[in-house]
């Protein structure tokens, strides 16, 4: 056990001493004395300044005041006092041994290695299945959601939940890729962008069942729901467009969508665009629930209580009877828990890894922002 004990970064209580000659309290009367320290382990010093002399002198008293980064690391330490007496001679106390020091870890200091946020999946979690959740550390409630819906996204496909994406659309006009004549007069017929004869040059793309034209942006699929489309950095109100399957976006309030804009700036300035949308299928009440019932069985996980996840066992015999369990966790594509499992089916039936894709090297890739 140390002599004295401070946390890091602390400045006070002072240290003090009473420095013994055989026993007994040294005379420091006209004397001045220096204290030095250093790690347990040895080394060199980490610290050599002057000491105070407390009052009365002759009873060999001294202390130190820290100051700044004295005590910055935590450790142990080992303190000598040399004492300059009047007449020049000096001598080191203790005779024998040192003054030990502990400086403790602050609760307060910043950590060596800060553990990172978990993420943010936008996947609202419905605890009512587990009734002793409450009784967890909020630690534990929380690794135990980010968890559940981390697995849940992938055992979807990412096909369902996630947070909601920014794109900066750029319009594709129907008239894209015409032969024109010297003068820019275009020929017509003339094939348009999507590959179709046409016998009329379009300012506005008409849809093949429209009488009228259409301002309209195809959105990159999956689209959940639309939460927001800006316009020269201005939000529209929502009766301003809708949503038609399979993901285009439809003005409908005689305004136009814009056909290009100033990708340099952000979405908050005029000359730009941008559509905020969820690229996956929205979180229902049942994925809530899903995600519920998954967490409370990762916190009792957590807190080594019996669960129902999977333990990775490979092979199990009894009673002559020899079953294969396949090692790791959901290996399948299915937890084992069967009101999950009945949820992850319904919008994964074929438990693809990730969501079929139809590419087209013609079709202009869509940009997203990344915040």
């Amino acid at each position: 056990m140390s002599d004295f004990t401070i946390k890091s970064g602390a400045t006070s209580p002072d240290l003090v001493v009473t420095l013994l000659d055989g026993g007994t309290p040294q005379d420091l009367t006209g004397a001045s004395v220096t204290m030095r320290m250093r790690p347990v382990s040895g080394g060199p010093l980490t610290l050599e300044a002057p000491a105070a002399v407390v009052a009365p002198t002759e009873s060999g008293v001294v202390s130190y005041t820290w100051v700044d980064d004295d005590t910055a690391t935590p450790g142990e330490y080992e303190v000598e006092w040399v004492v300059t007496f009047a007449n020049g001679t000096e001598q080191p106390f203790p005779g024998t041994g040192y003054t030990t020091v502990t400086i403790e870890p602050s609760l307060t200091s910043e950590p060596a290695n800060p553990i990172p946020d978990l993420p943010d999946e936008c996947w609202p979690v419905d605890q009512g299945c587990c009734d002793d959740f409450d009784n967890y550390s909020p630690a534990v409630q929380a690794r135990s959601k980010a968890l559940a819906v981390s697995a849940l996204r992938a055992l979807t496909g990412y096909q369902v939940g996630g947070c909601p994406v920014v794109l900066r659309p750029c319009k594709q006009s129907c008239v894209a890729n015409l032969q024109v004549y010297p003068n820019w007069e275009t020929y017509v017929p003339y094939i348009n962008g999507d590959g179709q004869w046409l016998n009329m040059v379009c300012g506005n793309c008409v849809g093949d069942c429209s009488c009228a034209t259409l301002e309209q942006i195809s959105l990159p699929l999956p689209v959940g729901r639309v939460d927001g489309v800006k316009v020269g950095g201005v939000a529209l109100q929502p009766s301003a467009y809708r949503l038609d399957s399979p993901g285009w976006l439809v003005r409908v309030d005689g305004g136009s969508w814009p056909t290009c804009q100033d990708l340099t700036l952000d979405d908050d300035q005029p000359g730009t665009m941008s559509v905020t949308y969820l690229n996956a299928e929205v979180v229902d009440g049942l994925a809530s629930y899903a995600a519920g019932v998954l967490a409370c069985e990762f916190a009792k996980a957590c807190a080594g209580a019996k669960c129902r996840l999977p333990s990775g066992v490979t092979e199990i015999s009894r009673r002559g009877l020899t079953m294969t369990i396949p090692a790791g966790l959901f290996t399948e594509g299915l937890t084992g828990i069967r009101e999950v499992d009945v949820f992850i089916l319904s919008h994964n039936p074929y438990l693809q890894k990730t969501p079929s894709t139809v590419w087209s090297p013609d079709q202009r890739t869509q940009r997203t922002m990344l915040r």
